[in-house]
């Protein structure tokens, strides 16, 4: 439990009704087998918004904790990580970010949290009154064509966060 390991690709053998990954460090290992009902043996690292802890952190240049550290990331703020990588060397889960650089997400030799993904994918109901839009940035009044109103419950596939308005977007599902 709680190992981590960098998967390069996946493929499912039908043969042995199994989705295999490819390890970076070679071999493959059984993520998902079907063959007799359903077993799951590893869970994907979600991409996409992460809150930050209370805690300064420290964007660098690559992967590594020892590279250069490009800024600090403000306490409690989100960011969207595009790739995740386990860096044995530090015992830590980093995070490349699509803004640039790359954040420690995990210290796993102190079971440390940096950051924790934005659940998505789960239905939420609206508080208050909120416009639709078609774009994830709100540029112009063209892109809107709903309101939602209060007390009513969407499903949300994919939360966002939005750099140049600080702020965090759901796609609603279906669109």
């Amino acid at each position: 439990p709680d190992t981590y390991v960098n998967i390069s690709e996946t493929c499912y053998f039908s043969n042995e009704h199994a989705l295999r990954g490819c390890l970076v460090e070679g071999g493959w290992i059984t993520l998902f087998s079907d063959a007799f009902g359903c077993e799951c043996f590893a869970e994907a690292v979600a991409l996409g918004a992460y809150r930050f802890s209370s805690d300064c952190v420290s964007v660098h240049q690559n992967e590594s904790v020892e590279s250069g550290i490009l800024y600090h990331m403000q306490p409690r703020t989100y960011a969207n990580i595009v790739e995740t990588m386990f860096v044995g060397a530090s015992e830590c889960l980093r995070g490349r970010l699509e803004s640039g650089g790359w954040v420690s997400i995990l210290d796993t030799s102190r079971a440390r949290h940096f950051a924790e993904p934005v659940v998505s994918g789960n239905a939420y109901i609206v508080i208050d009154e909120v416009t639709v839009c078609h774009d994830e940035v709100l540029q112009s009044a063209r892109y809107f064509y709903d309101d939602l109103l209060p007390n009513r419950v969407v499903n949300v596939a994919c939360i966002r966060y939005v750099f140049e308005q600080e702020r965090l977007r759901g796609r609603l599902e279906g669109g």
